[in-house]
């Protein structure tokens, strides 16, 4: 090795920011959401879960149904096509109201609740407003309409996240 070699070697490097220690990173608090280990729910129980809540809905839509029903749905005529095209956009709303009113109050719906189970942010803290929105419109219209692979997706996926999950960021774990 040359001297000019040698002078470089043992010289430390002028920069700064290269030679300053890495800063440290406080632990979270023990009691931080982020902090504690998450519980994914398995499969089973979110499938019992929409299926209570479906019960429910389904005994609001054929209420909705009975009241706005004018007469048998074969009677013919485009009034009862136009009702039947009401009676689903009411039913739909009804749908999201439920679903996004009841995860903003709680985490978690009625069927949720039955079995055990919320959903969280995949940092494991409360949803935003946002976050609901998204993953109970946009997420499970994606996860529905591509012939359920949304739904089915939650059966191979290491945290256990549907399409609707994986596009609000959330995660469904036990309480």
């Amino acid at each position: 090795m040359d001297d000019q070699a040698q002078e470089q070697a043992v010289q430390p490097t002028s920069d700064p920011i290269a030679a300053a220690p890495a800063p440290a990173v406080p632990a979270p608090a023990a009691n931080a959401p982020a902090a504690q280990a998450m519980d994914i729910a398995s499969p089973f129980p979110r499938l019992v879960a929409a299926i209570i809540d479906g019960i429910i809905l389904g005994i609001a839509g054929a209420v909705i149904g009975a009241v706005t029903s004018t007469g048998s749905p074969f009677s013919g005529g485009a009034s009862n096509f136009s009702l039947f095209n009401a009676q689903t956009v009411i039913s739909t709303l009804i749908g999201w109201a439920y679903n996004i009113g009841l995860l903003i109050y709680s985490g978690a719906t009625i069927g949720k609740m039955a079995m055990g189970i919320k959903v969280v942010s995949a940092k494991g803290e409360a949803l935003t407003p946002t976050q609901i929105v998204l993953r109970e419109t946009v997420g499970k219209l994606v996860s529905t309409y591509a012939l359920l692979l949304g739904y089915i997706w939650i059966l191979f996926d290491n945290k256990r996240q549907g399409w609707h999950d994986k596009i609000a960021g959330t995660l469904v774990v036990k309480k």
